[in-house]
């Protein structure tokens, strides 16, 4: 068959998919892959994905895992390895992403617990879809849509702190996009459901109600997903007094000085706080760091380390986040900067105090994820030395990957504690990593971190070394050096968020998790020990001196 021809007989199947996509489905998705693979190269990428996309899309309706596996085959072969526009690029690894759960769905009901290779694979494609570039060249929807479901698939990990961030912009960007509103109502409803103040808890599931209210509004949900988030809302229809309503709340205290207004908006504005209530809300309830563990059983023999070393995460991360905070906003010379000799090395060095200042408060927040593994290890009884206790490893029997999941976790449903394994692979899986993507990878701050601690990291003046390297006269110095990794300025403040941000919403997750678990004996007669209330005394501000 020429090129011609062919071109003609999919031009008018096209036709016929967009003008009646339901009619002969099976016939034409057969039709389609039917087709030559040889001949596939010949087609324009739009039309290419055209069809791959129908035939995703009629997989999942008619439940046939071979076709998506065809598609799979034929999109990372074929149609990847073709010099293809970046927007391309973006469409076809969005598509692999839903063929990657819409292969779970097909397949099979069962929870795979912890550890999920679909979710693997689904987010690896949707980070690769959210290529900077490729986002540049598609329409808005299919952006709005790879955000959302960046969201959920952060969300089906356990990471619903990340996951709201992505609704959040679609949000602000497209306030009629549905699908956004109701996968955040969702969110907010999972999230709710563990909190343990309740006073918060009727907030989150306020404001979800809301969300679902504006989804239930628009045009573009689907029966189906209208049918399940229209269950959700009603769930939700005791929670609709005005006096739960985020709109009109009582002012509280943001401080006595200037500077501590200035510094407690900040830490709100960039969701910073320990506080459930700053993942809904940037208003002054919220600006408190009210988190803690929540009630929990003591054994008899006193062994309980809990609320100290929660003490101490806390503590870290709160002066981290001071510490970076003076760093990004200090704007003249420290004196402890006058009169110390540098050398002037030509490629645009960055050297003050408020470098440092960012560069310890990334440092301190990246150790907490240490303590974490610490608190795991002891909590779940996990067997490890407190020397060997590294976050990479404390999941795995023997410490290795090889010898499986820990039993405590492998088919375990506390979402909280699956998101702390999540953030661990963001850290430590190099196939997650993925450049020039707009969700930021742990790796990256992982890579910095390392060469702040052990090596050699040098900050220059720009946003990023992409647009330093466009400048002749910066080439000409920059030389290899192994101790070296250099960055530019806006990239160190980048990641010095990123890491504030994720220490944050590990701290937050590990006490939602351990309230997964104490909630697991509650009502359940202990004779073994006391249910210890972690607020019994409070260590006052007047003594942290």
């Amino acid at each position: 068959m020429c090129l011609e021809s062919l071109n003609e007989k999919f031009n008018q199947l096209l036709e016929e998919i967009q003008n009646s996509p339901e009619k002969n489905r099976k016939n034409r998705v057969e039709q389609i892959i039917s087709i030559d693979e040889k001949k596939w190269y010949e087609f324009p990428p739009d039309v290419y994905l055209n069809f791959t996309g129908y035939i995703i899309n009629s997989s999942l309706d008619l439940k046939n895992k071979n076709w998506l596996k065809w598609v799979i085959d034929l999109l990372s072969n074929h149609f990847l390895e073709r010099d293809i526009d970046p927007r391309h690029f973006t469409r076809a690894h969005f598509q692999l992403s839903n063929s990657e759960l819409y292969k779970k769905r097909i397949g099979s009901s069962s929870k795979s617990g912890i550890d999920d290779r679909v979710l693997f694979e689904a987010l690896k494609h949707l980070r690769k879809a959210a290529n900077i570039e490729g986002l540049k060249g598609v329409e808005n929807s299919l952006e709005n849509k790879i955000r959302c479901n960046l969201g959920d698939t952060l969300l089906r990990s356990g990471r619903v702190i990340e996951a709201m961030r992505y609704w959040d912009e679609v949000i602000d960007d497209s306030p009629s996009f549905g699908m956004a509103f109701a996968l955040r109502g969702r969110a907010k409803v999972q999230y709710g459901d563990l909190v343990y103040y309740n006073g918060q808890k009727n907030f989150f599931f306020h404001s979800a109600y809301k969300d679902l209210e504006k989804a239930l509004k628009t045009s573009d949900l689907h029966k189906s997903h209208r049918k399940y988030f229209g269950k959700l809302k009603k769930r939700l229809e005791p929670f609709i007094q005005e006096e739960r309503s985020l709109d009109d709340l009582k002012k509280f205290s943001m401080g006595e000085t200037e500077q501590e207004k200035k510094y407690k908006k900040w830490c709100l504005d960039n969701i910073l706080f320990l506080n459930p209530l700053n993942d809904i809300l940037c208003k002054s309830i919220a600006a408190h760091d009210v988190l803690h563990l929540p009630n929990m059983h003591m054994p008899e023999d006193n062994d309980f380390p809990y609320p100290g070393l929660f003490n101490q995460m806390k503590q870290e991360y709160v002066s981290a986040r001071f510490i970076f905070y003076e760093g990004v906003t200090r704007n003249d010379t420290h004196y402890s900067d006058k009169d110390v000799k540098l050398i002037n090395t030509l490629d645009y060095p960055e050297y003050s105090y408020s470098i440092e200042q960012m560069k310890a408060g990334l440092r301190l927040a990246y150790s907490i994820f240490s303590k974490i593994a610490l608190f795991l290890n002891h909590y779940f009884d996990l067997g490890f030395k407190p020397y060997r206790v590294k976050l990479s490893s404390i999941w795995y029997k023997g410490g290795h990957q090889n010898n499986g999941m820990m039993e405590v976790f492998e088919k375990s449903e506390n979402w909280p504690l699956k998101a702390l394994y999540w953030i661990k692979k963001d850290f430590y899986e190099s196939d997650l990593n993925v450049d020039d993507s707009i969700d930021l990878i742990a790796d990256d701050i992982k890579n910095i971190r390392n060469h702040l601690e052990h090596k050699y990291l040098k900050v220059h003046e720009s946003n990023s070394m992409k647009d330093l390297m466009e400048n002749k006269s910066f080439r000409d110095t920059v030389y290899e050096n192994e101790l070296r990794f250099s960055i530019g300025k806006g990239e160190l403040l980048d990641s010095g968020y990123a890491m504030l941000k994720l220490a944050r919403a590990g701290l937050i997750y590990i006490s939602l998790s351990i309230h997964f678990e104490e909630q697991k004996h509650s009502g359940q007669e202990d004779t073994n020990g006391v249910i210890l209330p972690i607020y019994s005394d409070i260590w006052e501000d007047s003594w942290k001196r």
